[in-house]
């Protein structure tokens, strides 16, 4: 993974974020994707805080900000996405949890007996933080059309992998003209055919009331290894 990425409820119990602050971390932050199972994380919703044993992949890093999903969805969450499967997205949020936690690790004597637990100080459902007015980390004008693509990917928190990028014409024309979106946002273009391999970036996004647009998830991947950013982005309608 490259430098940059070195960042009616279904839940009633769920704890909610009652400090200003601590809702502030995850704007604009790259959260590590992680997965434990649905006992696991229904334990950790109700306590609020604690170990949750983690399941694989254990590609992660030591940031502090996490996105938990249930190890039943797992990598899938990529097909869920590039398929545009919004009712199992939206189980997704549901199910999962937003964390601020730290990783503990512990050693066995074989691989099988090694664990990794993230120890969360805070969690919160992800419909819930959406539900309740999430921010979004940056809003810009539709005005700035036809440099649209071009400002929306020169924006430093949307830069989450070295070589990569946020959106392309047809991701912004697709998340434009749906009410409610989920699927490939960028592809590598033809002018960087030799970087074939590069994988796509993935988004979802909604309409808004004032006819502008938010983005409610953006999902980059390199490898097996997954950042997501939630709410990263408005798209105002112009006055």
């Amino acid at each position: 993974m490259s430098e940059k990425l070195s960042q009616e409820s279904t839940h009633p119990e769920a704890p909610m974020l009652d400090e200003d602050d601590a809702l502030h971390a995850f704007v604009g932050a790259p959260l590590n994707v992680v997965f434990a199972t649905n006992e696991a994380i229904e334990t950790l919703r109700e306590a609020g805080e604690g170990l949750l044993p983690l399941e694989p992949p254990f590609h992660l890093s030591d940031e502090d900000l996490y996105l938990i999903l249930p190890d039943d969805i797992g990598m899938e969450i990529i097909d869920i996405l590039d398929d545009g499967d919004l009712e199992l997205l939206h189980e997704s949020m549901r199910d999962g949890l937003l964390a601020i936690g730290t990783l503990e690790r512990s050693e066995g004597s074989s691989t099988r007996n090694r664990s990794i637990q993230l120890a969360v100080e805070l969690a919160i459902s992800p419909e819930e933080a959406l539900a309740d007015g999430f921010p979004y980390a940056q809003t810009l004008s539709l005005r700035a059309e036809p440099d649209l693509v071009q400002k929306v990917n020169q924006l430093e928190h949307l830069q989450c992998t070295m070589l990569s990028a946020f959106i392309d014409d047809e991701g912004i024309e697709s998340v434009l003209r749906q009410p409610e979106y989920a699927g490939v946002s960028w592809r590598v273009p033809e002018s960087m055919g030799h970087l074939c391999d590069l994988e796509p970036t993935y988004i979802w996004s909604r309409r808004r009331g004032d006819a502008g647009v938010g983005v409610e998830l953006a999902l980059f991947r390199e490898y097996e290894e997954l950042v997501a950013l939630i709410r990263p982005l408005a798209l105002q309608a112009a006055a």
